[in-house]
This record gives structure tokens, sequence and C-alpha cells, in this order.
């Protein structure tokens, strides 16, 4: 799926990668993190925004590249 045709955004995965790792975290440890996890879908969203404005992705690639980050940390993390 992912080619040189078609890219998924790096920093979304990066992005994706840290929200997902927070809220992995979050939910193994029972540990509060609202505030922090909040801030990081804030943030998230404007990296998006960014990348969107520059026409260096689409939509597509730019919601599929946060949650192939998001996905692989929370089954790190948590597991299944």
């Amino acid at each position: 799926i992912i080619t040189l045709a078609w890219k998924v955004s790096a920093h979304m995965v990066g992005m994706g990668g840290l929200a997902g790792a927070v809220i992995g975290l979050s939910v193994k440890f029972s540990i509060n993190l609202q505030v922090l996890i909040i801030s990081l879908l804030i943030l998230s969203g404007l990296v998006g925004y960014a990348r969107l404005q520059l026409s260096a992705h689409t939509h597509t690639q730019v919601y599929f590249g946060f949650l192939i980050g998001l996905a692989s940390m929370l089954l790190l993390i948590v597991g299944v």
C-alpha cells in the first residue's frame, strides 16, 4: 500500500507514535495523563494541518500516518 507514489506522513507517524505510547502507558500503569494526551492530540492536529497547508500530503496520507503510529505503539505497549 505504501509506495513512492503514495506516501504516508512520517511527521504524523511520529506524532501518532508519541500519542500511542503515552496512551498505552496510561492504560497499562493506570496513570492519569489526560492533560498530556489532549495536548498531544492538539499538537498532532496542528502538525497535520501544517502538512496539508504545505501540500506535502493528502488528508488520507496524514490520517493514515497518524493511525499507523498510534496503533503500532498501542499494540507494542498494551498488547492484544
